[in-house]
């Protein structure tokens, strides 16, 4: 493989992990941590790590999917118009693939490892977030 090559496999990837809005996605793990840390009873070490990997990937899938659909808007904005999507670096039918693929894989994690509980609540927010929240910022100071 070419240097090229490797520099545009290595600028994609990087910008498939932009979508996913890495800081904001840490943010919550370590809130989850947290509240593992917290609570009464204890879970091993493995059950603990997919609970952290299935809680980055449910907020990954929410904010690649909020990327998707705010692609058009962010074009006209000086702070996102060099977004992956809205600089063109990156297709929207990945950022979808990547979202809805995050999505429907962190739920079924979440119920396995922790609850059928957890995983609705996974769910809701993902939900709620992309679909609810998303498009209420554009016509509602509410969201904002």
């Amino acid at each position: 493989m070419s240097s090229l090559a490797r520099t545009a496999q290595s600028s994609t990837l990087g910008d498939l992990v932009a979508l996913t809005k890495p800081r904001i996605t840490l943010m919550v793990v370590l809130t989850t941590a947290g509240g593992v840390w917290l609570a009464p009873s204890r879970i091993g070490a493995l059950p603990f790590v997919l609970l952290l990997v299935g809680t980055a990937m449910v907020v990954g899938a929410a904010n690649t999917l909020n990327c998707w659909l705010e692609r058009d808007v962010d074009k006209h904005m000086a702070r996102t118009k060099n977004r992956p999507l809205p600089a063109g670096r990156l297709l929207a039918r990945h950022a979808l693939y990547l979202g809805l693929a995050l999505g429907a894989l962190s739920v079924p994690i979440l119920a396995w490892v922790a609850n059928p509980l957890t995983a609705l609540i996974g769910a809701v927010a993902l939900v709620s977030y992309v679909w609810i929240y998303t498009p209420l910022k554009l016509r509602s100071p509410i969201a904002l």
